[in-house]
């Protein structure tokens, strides 16, 4: 009899003796439940359903048994809050939005639960009991929360709440109410909330004594938040004043701030209204334009010793304190910087590019840009003070790791150590050079004459400039282009791109030696940029790569390539190309929500030999393949997404969750074109430490394909190297805070790879391409050292990408008991998976 039926049987004996022990006011239901329990296991037992079916029964119960404990803590005129429902009658622009928000401005809402367990059941039950401890105070922290007893007046402050935060978005004749319903000392409360009619903006008309401010107002009109039709809301007057005092303060009217536009005056007409700002201006204190004056950098600033230093050097209008030339940083690099212009007219936003593109110099721990007004005058000097890094170098370790059995004859560990050295101001000009060099070896400990299985080598060099460098003048050309008599990119435009864009060279080198496999070298080369329009967006763009690829094959892999063309097509001698446009990469970061949301895409379209292929279609059709050197050029496209969201909850909980999709394919014409396979180094690949945590690195796919040259039970074949055309991954994280330092996580991880063109079954994507997703599910601890985190993940496969011959299921696994470090792919990383 198996340790499961054993289990099974012990808990249908004991169901009959402990179903009438249990006294509560729902005591007829949780019998009743207890009957069906005792039910579904002796169904499991005797038809072999899903032993998990009894366990979330279970589950069931004990929710229900402290959720019905709770109650007995209350007094008799006390009720706990259970429900808050929220229903809007009439129209209500942006439904959906505004009635989540809404739901956020509760004074009062039911508690939380701890997984299955209501948490103000652990605050009663620690009431009681009077102990304290490690663990209790722990509990205190992170699990026990304060009973929701049910309070009227705060129903009653969340119905005028509601109504004051839709007369923000114009709904000036909104009304709410709520209904509540105590039964059984639970309370559920009903809010209602009619908006009434959106009042709308009919005009706008600026007053001010000042003709010069009067006349900037009416010139800036065409960009006026307040327009005719617009809804009348706080946020739209909050970003209308905000609007005018940058539009001032960037046409020299320093001193000018918000309290000095007087709150907005409305007039009525039916549902419209007519809007009058008014800047105020004190008889004594004008408004006036100001100027700027002598701009003074420090660049070696030192903020705990008290300096007094002469203006020692000027440079193209900046005054420095030390010479430029033996400073830490070169005065060029920081003038391209600076982009106030002394004794020019003043304006806010070149002192705001200032501080952020200094901000921005990694040679610089601190940063100060301070104005000083001369008394008596229209003048403002400024001084700009730069504290140099402590260190110039800095070193950093990086650790991997995994393990894994696989089969009864296979034990693979996989461990990797790295190290980044790091240089902060490379050239004197605020440079970033950084060096990194990881090697990660794995090994299979039951192989009795060979352990060693793989080796993989990389070493790469980045050097960051914090500027735009147009070596090969493209962007040039672009900006010079007409339409008419105009460019198609203003000075103005391309001078705010040029600022906001970082420049990067990369070198990475990889070494990859498969045991009785093969060894294939990896070389690169990019030149590329880094464009921030603002503090969410980020756009790459690498303009000029060249990759080499070489593998050399042994024995094994030629009887592989016997059975795997894809592979075989995919290693090939190639030279990855781009010379005008390689690659576009898209990303963008959310704000966080008032309920803490928040989430994040990233996108990238690649593509190599295009400018190649473009030159040999027009000079010979593109018959044949070009070839450099006995090279051939490799022509594909290459697009992938990945799409991320984080909720966070109650006292450090966060649920994350991602998807990811791509496709890599060849183009051209001719027949080479859909015979010659994407490179090896370009194609898909899922499983490891940041994928689908229950299999390795490529283990996983293609498809529903079964390989038969991976045996798990032959130690002499412990190669994983499936690599396929399309992309599909997803993943699904629970984490919670534990105890200092030490963070825990349930995950759910997804997806797989295919191949297009490939004979082998189930290899090629198809409509039915969901029936072969692999699902891995797990646990993880992390350690948060707050400037890295270390994790460590237990991955255990649920779900196989094809049946088991025996027993003709995708399930994996079937029972508490395969839950053991002998099933588990242990995953050792540094940071959260996504």
């Amino acid at each position: 009899m198996s340790s499961w039926t054993t289990f099974v049987l012990s808990i249908r004996k004991r169901l009959y003796s402990c179903r009438y022990f249990f006294c509560c006011r729902l005591r007829r239901y949780l019998i009743l439940t207890f009957d069906i329990i005792r039910a579904e296991v002796i169904k499991s037992e005797l038809h072999h359903h899903n032993p998990w079916n009894c366990l979330l029964w279970c589950l069931l119960v004990i929710t229900l048994l402290s959720s019905c404990q709770t109650t007995k803590y209350l007094e008799d005129d006390q009720a706990l809050l259970v429900s808050n429902q929220l229903e809007v009658d009439g129209k209500l622009d942006n439904r959906r939005t505004t009635t989540n928000a809404l739901k956020t401005l509760y004074q009062q809402t039911p508690n939380t639960n701890f997984i299955f367990w209501p948490r103000e059941y652990f605050y009663f039950r620690n009431q009681e009991t009077g102990k304290d401890n490690a663990f209790i105070r722990w509990r205190k922290r992170q699990i026990d929360e304060l009973p929701a007893i049910y309070d009227t007046t705060l129903s009653s402050a969340s119905v005028t709440t509601f109504a004051n935060y839709l007369s923000t978005l114009g709904y000036f004749e909104a009304e709410a109410s709520y209904q509540d319903t105590v039964k059984r000392q639970k309370a559920k409360v009903d809010y209602t909330v009619i908006p009434g009619p959106r009042y709308t903006f009919k005009s706008i008309e600026y007053k001010t004594d000042n003709d010069d401010i009067l006349s900037l107002l009416e010139a800036s009109r065409g960009d006026a938040l307040i327009a005719p039709g617009e809804p009348i809301t706080q946020a739209t007057y909050s970003a209308e004043v905000n609007r005018i005092v940058t539009l001032l303060q960037n046409n020299g009217y320093a001193q000018i701030q918000r309290q000095d536009l007087d709150k907005l005056e409305l007039i009525r007409d039916g549902y419209e209204l007519h809007a009058i700002l008014t800047i105020k201006e004190e008889a004594d204190i004008p408004h006036q334009i100001y100027h700027f004056g002598d701009v003074i950098v420090d660049p070696y600033f030192e903020p705990t010793i008290l300096q007094q230093r002469d203006v020692m050097y000027e440079y193209e209008g900046l005054q420095f304190l030390i010479d430029p030339d033996t400073s830490y940083v070169r005065a060029p690099a920081l003038r391209n910087a600076i982009v106030i212009e002394p004794h020019q007219i003043f304006n806010k936003e070149q002192v705001d590019r200032t501080y952020k593109n200094l901000n921005n110099l990694s040679a610089y721990r601190f940063v100060s840009v301070k104005s000083r007004p001369r008394e008596g005058t229209d003048t403002i000097d400024y001084v700009i003070q730069l504290a140099p890094q402590l260190k110039r170098w800095v070193i950093e370790p990086d650790i991997e790791g995994n393990l894994a059995t696989i089969g009864s004859r296979r034990f693979l560990v996989g461990g990797g150590v790295g190290l980044a050295l790091t240089n902060r101001n490379f050239f004197k000009g605020s440079e970033l050079f950084n060096t990194t060099a990881n090697v990660f070896g794995e090994f299979d400990l039951r192989r009795q004459n060979q352990a060693f299985n793989a080796l993989n080598v990389d070493v790469g060099t980045t050097l960051l400039i914090p500027r735009f460098v147009d070596g090969l003048g493209i962007f040039k050309s672009v900006k010079n282009i007409k339409l008419g008599k105009e460019v198609i990119w203003s000075d103005e435009s391309f001078e705010r791109f040029a600022e906001r864009t970082t420049t990067q060279f990369n070198f990475q080198y990889n070494y990859n030696f498969l045991v009785d496999f093969w060894r294939y070298n990896s070389i690169n080369a990019d030149y590329s940029f880094n464009w921030r329009p603002d503090r969410r967006r980020s756009i790459d763009y690498t303009q000029t790569s060249i990759s080499l690829f070489q593998p050399t094959t042994f024995n094994r892999a030629d009887s592989l390539f016997k059975v795997n063309r894809f592979l075989e097509n995919s290693f090939r001698d190639r030279l990855i190309t781009g010379f005008i446009f390689k690659k576009f990469g898209y990303q963008y970061q959310s704000r966080v929500s008032p309920s803490n949301f928040s989430w994040n895409f990233q996108g990238d379209f690649e593509l190599s030999g295009a400018e190649v292929h473009l030159f040999n279609l027009l000079l010979s059709g593109a018959r044949k393949p070009v070839e450099i050197a006995n090279l051939e050029l490799a022509q594909y496209f290459k697009v992938s997404f990945e799409l991320s969201a984080t909720q966070e909850f109650f006292k450090k909980q966060q649920l994350a969750a991602r998807i990811g999709m791509g496709v890599v394919r060849p183009f051209g014409t001719g027949k080479f074109s859909t015979t010659i396979n994407v490179p090896y180094i370009s194609q898909f690949i899922v499983g490891g430490a940041n994928s689908v945590r229950a299999w390795q690195q490529r283990e996983l796919g293609p498809g529903g394909y079964e390989d038969p040259f991976i045996d798990p039970d032959d130690p002499n074949r412990s190669a994983f190297y499936q690599a396929g055309d399309v992309l599909f991954e997803f993943g699904i994280e629970y984490r919670f805070d534990i105890w200092w330092l030490f963070e825990g996580a349930l995950f759910l991880d997804g997806g797989n790879i295919w191949t297009v063109n490939d004979e082998r079954p189930g290899a090629a994507f198809s409509r039915n391409f969901l029936d072969q997703v692999a699902l891995g599910t797990g646990f993880g601890l992390r350690t948060d050292f707050k400037f890295f985190i270390l994790r460590v993940d237990l991955g255990y496969k649920l779900r196989s990408p094809f049946p088991d011959p025996d027993t003709e299921s995708h399930i994996v696994l079937r029972g508490i008991n395969d839950l053991n470090l002998r099933n588990a792919n242990l995953n050792l990383a540094i940071g959260y998976p996504f």
